[in-house]
C-alpha cells in the first residue's frame, strides 16, 4: 500500500485542510493517510513540553479523522506512531502509568482509527530528549535492553485477551465476550500529567519522584455486574497490575531510596545487572494472578480497587 503523509501532535486545521484539499483537486488518492500522536506539544519556543488537556489525543484524532473523510470519505486513517512521551530522560514508559496509558488511550481513540501502532516495542539507542544528544538509561519500548517486560507490556498482554464481542466501554473500563458463557472486564485507573508539577525542558530532578508528575487521584472501587447469564459455576480469574507487581522501575524507585549512595551512581550499578538478576527480574516482575470460583444463577458481580496507574484484568468462564 501507497500512503499519504503524516499528521502530527498539534496540527493546524486550516494548513490540514488546505493540503486535503489540494491533494483532492490534483487527484492524489493515497491507500491510506497516518498519524502520529504523543501527549508532547510544541510551544512558541520551540521546545517540546506536556500537555495537560485530557481531551487533547480524542479531539486531535476526531478533528483530523473528519477533515481527511471529508475529502477521502472511504480513506482508512491509522494512528502508525503513539505514545506518551517521545524522550526518555525520565521513566515515564518504564512506569505504571504508562499501562493505564495505553488502556486509556486504546480505549478511547480506537473508534477513530482503522489501525493503531504503538511506539515501539523493543528499545533501542535514541537520544535522550529533543532538546539533549547524551544518551538516557531509560528508553521507550515495552521490552527494555534486557528484554524484562514493562508495565505497559502487560497492558497489552491484558487487552489481547478481550473478546472480539464489545459488550460496553466507559471512560476507565471495557467489558468483552469472546465465546458463550466466557468474558472479560477490563478495568484500570488512569491518572492524567498534572499541571503544577507537569516536565520542565524535558527533566526530572529525581527518577524516583516519576509519580509525581501526575495528578493526585483517590482510589477508586469499581463494581460490575454480568447479567442474563446461564446457570452454572463460574471462574474468575483475576490478573492485577500495580507498582508491587509487574514494575521494575518500582523495584528499583525502593533499591535507590534505601540506598545512601547518590543517584547517578546507583543507576550505574542497575543499568546492567547480572545475569541471575535479570532471571529473577523476568520470573517476578509480572502482574499478580488470583483465582476464584463463584455459582450463579442469572446474575455476577465482580468488583476490584483501583490506585492511580492499576491496570485489572477479570478472565470469567463458565466451567459447568
Amino acid at each position: 500500500s501507497f500512503g499519504g503523509f503524516g499528521i502530527a501532535s498539534g496540527f493546524s486545521k486550516d494548513e490540514l485542510d488546505m493540503l486535503l484539499k489540494e491533494l483532492r483537486m490534483a487527484d492524489f488518492q493515497p491507500d491510506f493517510i497516518s498519524a502520529h500522536f504523543s501527549l508532547q506539544v510544541n510551544t512558541e519556543k520551540k521546545h517540546f513540553h506536556v500537555s495537560t488537556d485530557h481531551n487533547l489525543l480524542p479531539a486531535e484524532s476526531q478533528l483530523a479523522k473528519e477533515l481527511i473523510h471529508h475529502y477521502y470519505p472511504e480513506m482508512p486513517f491509522y494512528l502508525s506512531e503513539w505514545t506518551s512521551l517521545f524522550f526518555s530522560d525520565i521513566p515515564v514508559h518504564y512506569s505504571c502509568y504508562q499501562a493505564a496509558f495505553v488502556c486509556h488511550t486504546i480505549a478511547s481513540l480506537s473508534p477513530y482509527y482503522d489501525l493503531m501502532g504503538y511506539w515501539t516495542f523493543a528499545e533501542r539507542a535514541l537520544p535522550s530528549s529533543m532538546n539533549r544528544q547524551t544518551p538516557s538509561i531509560w528508553g521507550h519500548g515495552l521490552l527494555d535492553r534486557n528484554r524484562l517486560k514493562m508495565p505497559a507490556y502487560h497492558a497489552f498482554a491484558f487487552l489481547s485477551r478481550l473478546g472480539d464481542q464489545e459488550i460496553q466501554r466507559g471512560q476507565n473500563f471495557m467489558i468483552s465476550q469472546s465465546a458463550p458463557n466466557h468474558y472479560q472486564v477490563l478495568a484500570f485507573h488512569y491518572a492524567h500529567f498534572n499541571a503544577e508539577n507537569t516536565l520542565q525542558n524535558d527533566t526530572l530532578t529525581s527518577f524516583a519522584n516519576i509519580y509525581q508528575l501526575f495528578e493526585d487521584s483517590h482510589p477508586q472501587r469499581m463494581h460490575f455486574t454480568l447479567q442474563d447469564l446461564d446457570s452454572g459455576t463460574y471462574q474468575i480469574r483475576r490478573y492485577f497490575l500495580n507498582r508491587a507487581n509487574g514494575s521494575i522501575l518500582d523495584i528499583l524507585i525502593g533499591g535507590f531510596l534505601n540506598s545512601n549512595i547518590n543517584e547517578t551512581e546507583y543507576l550505574m550499578k542497575v543499568i546492567l545487572p547480572p545475569a541471575n538478576t535479570v532471571r529473577y527480574y523476568h520470573d517476578s516482575c509480572v502482574p499478580e494472578e488470583r483465582t476464584i470460583y463463584l455459582e450463579a444463577t442469572d446474575s455476577l458481580h465482580v468488583f476490584v480497587d483501583l490506585l492511580p496507574h492499576n491496570v485489572c484484568l477479570f478472565d470469567i468462564i463458565r466451567l459447568y
